[in-house]
């Protein structure tokens, strides 16, 4: 177990030559830090077993603003659960080619990809994970193309998925998605909230349930500030399963291309 005082970031990569790019943590327990770890740029690192707790500031950081970023890491079986952001995906050029399985990332937000430079972030992917949290779940800020979410439990209270930038080729695969409110302040009440950016989302399948309860009443599962550029589809409808009054799919606007047979 390492503990920290709540301000220090305990597990930090401060160099950044060829020996130091690939490295692996498994079996580690972080309490109390202000970031309990930070790959500012790394390559082929496994993170395996991890669990971060009480992070102040953020559980993980998986590149920093000002380096190039982060490709081919693979982070398994970590459980990270703070006051801020629980990761962070960040870099200056790019940040690809991640995956996140078997999970669990408890924060406000749960997860945030924030590339404004360069290439954006590529084709991270997010397997068998639960996003959860009194703020959203995974946040786009920037460019970003080809995320998915395959398998994955979406149990925050604000929008399971926030899109604030240019989103090209995003995939929401079979997910679960539960505990969404209409009572976080700046955000609308809804699973998917496309706030701003050129954007082209997929969905496939899925399962949507819900209480009954009145914080949980006029949600939609989509809604976009800009519908205009929002291209939304789906290969199969999610099913629903929402007994709370004034459910709707989308909200004003949106509209989501719905699976065609075609014969041959």
């Amino acid at each position: 177990i390492l503990a920290g005082d709540g301000v220090s970031t305990l597990l930090d990569q401060k160099q950044l030559n060829a020996s130091m790019l690939t490295m692996n943590f498994s079996g580690f327990r972080i309490e109390d830090a202000g970031i309990g770890l930070s790959l500012r740029y790394s390559i082929f690192s496994s993170v395996s077993d991890l669990t971060i707790m009480r992070s102040t500031i953020r559980g993980a950081d998986l590149g920093v603003d000002g380096v190039i970023g982060p490709i081919w890491n693979t982070f398994t079986r970590v459980y990270i659960r703070g006051d801020g952001t629980a990761l962070r995906l960040g870099g200056k050029d790019w940040n690809n080619a991640n995956k996140f399985d078997t999970c669990l990332f408890h924060g406000a937000p749960a997860v945030e990809i924030a590339i404004t430079g360069g290439y954006g972030a590529l084709k991270n992917v997010f397997h068998n994970t639960e996003l959860a949290g009194l703020g959203a779940g995974l946040v786009l800020n920037g460019t970003t193309r080809g995320t998915s979410l395959r398998d994955c439990y979406l149990e925050t209270r604000g929008p399971a998925v926030v899109i604030n930038g240019v989103t090209t080729d995003m995939v929401i695969d079979h997910a679960i998605f539960g505990t969404t409110s209409n009572d976080v302040p700046g955000f609308t009440p809804s699973f998917i909230e496309h706030q701003s950016g050129n954007t082209s989302l997929t969905v496939h399948g899925g399962w949507v349930t819900t209480g009954s309860e009145p914080r949980q009443e006029g949600l939609r599962f989509v809604s976009s500030l800009a519908p205009a550029s929002l291209n939304l589809r789906y290969m199969m409808l999610p099913m629903i399963s929402v007994p709370a009054a004034g459910w709707a799919l989308h909200g004003a606007g949106v509209t989501g291309a719905q699976p065609q047979m075609v014969s041959v």
